[in-house]
This record gives C-alpha cells, structure tokens and sequence, in this order.
C-alpha cells in the first residue's frame, strides 16, 4: 500500500491496519526462524509498511 493511500485513512482504519502488520510481521519471523520462509524481502517490506503507518498516526496526534 502506498503512503498517499495509507493517508486517505482515517485513524480506527490505520490502527487495524497496523495491528494486522504486526500479526503478520510476527509470523513471517516465526516462519523464518523455523525455516520456511521462501520470501524474506516481505519481512522488511513489512517493517516498512509498519514505520509508516506509525509516521501517519503520530502525524495526526500532533496535529490535534
């Protein structure tokens, strides 16, 4: 997901988005310590994806 389209979000949508991220985030490193992960660029694109979600909410409690 792109960051113009992460901005379009409101801040409940971000949150889930985030939580998910994190889900997702674990379970790709439990993957890959246990050897069975195939693509291990989707860690840090997650990570990234992650960084900017957590940009864009601090972004909007600053700005309130």
């Amino acid at each position: 997901m792109k960051l113009g389209e992460l901005r379009e979000k409101n801040i409940h949508e971000l949150q889930e988005l985030l939580l998910n991220s994190q889900k997702q985030l674990d379970e790709l490193v439990f993957k890959k310590r246990a050897g069975k992960l195939e693509k291990f660029h989707e860690i840090q694109r997650n990570k990234i994806m992650i960084a900017r979600i957590l940009t864009i909410l601090r972004e909007r409690k600053t700005k309130i």
